[in-house]
């Protein structure tokens, strides 16, 4: 317990500044982060089996900069003009989405390297292929909810902070994703210890891939994600960023806890898979970046998806 603690104060003495400065500063961070999960994901396999060899050293390296290109290269053309996604002059991400070009050419390099070499399978290829598509968009999604209210030609309803200091702007949207995320698995997890006191009868959740979580625990925890994130949305996140209906927030949210669960459940699935029960020990008392990451990778796509479609594209909700 001690050690988790402690590790949990150096992670917050590490990103917090890192969310607040925002811009370059973050994306290398989610750059840094997702090579990390890149790495613990190629080592998934291998730990299932004490005698597995290593993966071939070219295809982690086509893995890093895979997971670079498909959070950072992404583009469009327009009027025969490249138009990257993330903007490098002003370290934000414009868009979200991936590239047919970029994609394909990742495709065909893990596809390749399971070709020319015996230890890393189709399988293997198909696995890594589908699951550093799901962490770019994750990682893509997050950075673009932190850049939102920077592109200013959406014509969003947009509130800035009193003294306007302009390099916080976003920072509410992400500290709100953040809080209905671990509200939710708080939730949850408390909630499901407390019914488990009462002595009444249990249900599971999935006992196949995470036999721990029960249906009451999901409850609570959508329960109390629901009700802490869209206060904190509609008292902190409206009257200083973005704007929006108290149905909308609160829909939005409670949809939010729910793919917060599925979220931790689709990486319980591959560790249930591998038989591991951590991704890793790089953060002591917390396993691997992606044990800490799971459910906020499909959170931010949801959200992202949210805010770059019904907001961004078709200013539904929006002043």
């Amino acid at each position: 317990m001690k050690q988790r603690t402690i590790t949990a104060i150096i992670l917050l003495a590490i990103c917090i500044p890192l969310l607040l400065l925002g811009s370059y500063y973050l994306a290398v961070a989610v750059a840094i982060i997702g090579c990390m999960a890149g790495y613990e994901l190629l080592s998934a396999h291998k730990k299932q089996q004490e005698n597995s060899e290593k993966y071939p050293l070219l295809t982690v390296i086509f893995v890093f900069i895979g997971i670079i290109s498909l959070v950072f290269l992404n583009y469009s053309v327009v009027d025969g003009k490249a138009s990257f996604y993330f903007d490098f002059q002003e370290g934000i991400m414009t868009k979200i989405g991936f590239s047919p070009e970029i994609l394909l050419l990742f495709l065909i390099f893990m596809l390749g390297s399971s070709v020319f070499s015996q230890r890393f399978k189709i399988t293997d290829a198909f696995y890594i292929f589908t699951m550093v598509v799901f962490l770019t968009f994750g990682l893509q999604s997050f950075l673009y909810i932190r850049s939102l209210p920077l592109n200013l030609e959406m014509g969003l309803k947009v509130h800035y902070q009193p003294y306007s200091y302009e390099a916080l702007n976003g920072i509410y949207l992400c500290l709100y994703l953040l809080i209905v995320t671990m509200m939710t698995d708080t939730g949850a997890y408390i909630g499901g210890m407390l019914y488990r006191k009462t002595n009444k009868p249990i249900h599971y959740l999935a006992p196949r891939i995470s036999p721990k979580k029960t249906v009451e625990g999901a409850i609570c925890g959508t329960v109390c994600g629901t009700l802490i994130g869209s206060l904190f949305f509609i008292f902190v996140v409206s009257p200083y960023e973005l704007t929006l209906p108290w149905y909308v927030v609160i829909i939005l949210t409670f949809l939010l806890t729910i793919t917060a669960q599925i979220g931790d459940l689709i990486f319980s699935c591959v560790k249930r898979h591998y038989q591991i029960k951590d991704f890793s020990h790089l953060l002591p008392g917390h396993g691997g970046v992606l044990d800490r990451i799971d459910s906020l990778i499909l959170n931010s796509i949801v959200l992202g998806l949210f805010l770059f479609v019904c907001i961004q594209m078709f200013g539904l909700f929006v002043g």
